[in-house]
């Protein structure tokens, strides 16, 4: 996967990542992955400036909007903010979410 399909459900397969209600606190982080505990220190620290919220590990999301590095998203929880994905991370991070049929 390369590049995200905007409207479609994904799954977060590995790391937990931080989401930020406003995309230029999204750019002042390298990256928005951590594990577990550092992605709530990280969202803790930030909250101070904007709202934050910790999409975790196995969790669903819908990518809402693309700009370059920059993906607005709607989280499970109904939570919606920025995140910055490298394409690689986005490789190895997301895989387009099925429901199973029963």
């Amino acid at each position: 996967m390369s590049s995200i399909q905007v409207g479609e459900l994904y799954k977060i397969k590995k790391f937990h990542w931080v989401i930020y209600s406003q995309k230029e606190y999204a750019h002042s982080d390298i990256s928005n992955w951590y594990y577990l505990q550092d992605a709530k220190s990280i969202a803790e620290l930030w909250s101070q400036k904007c709202e934050t919220y910790v999409a975790k590990k196995n969790s669903i999301l819908v990518f809402l909007e693309e700009k370059r590095k920059y993906k607005k998203v709607l989280t499970s929880g109904g939570d919606v903010g920025w995140i910055i994905i490298s394409p690689q991370d986005l490789l190895d991070s997301f895989e387009l979410y099925k429901e199973e049929q029963k």
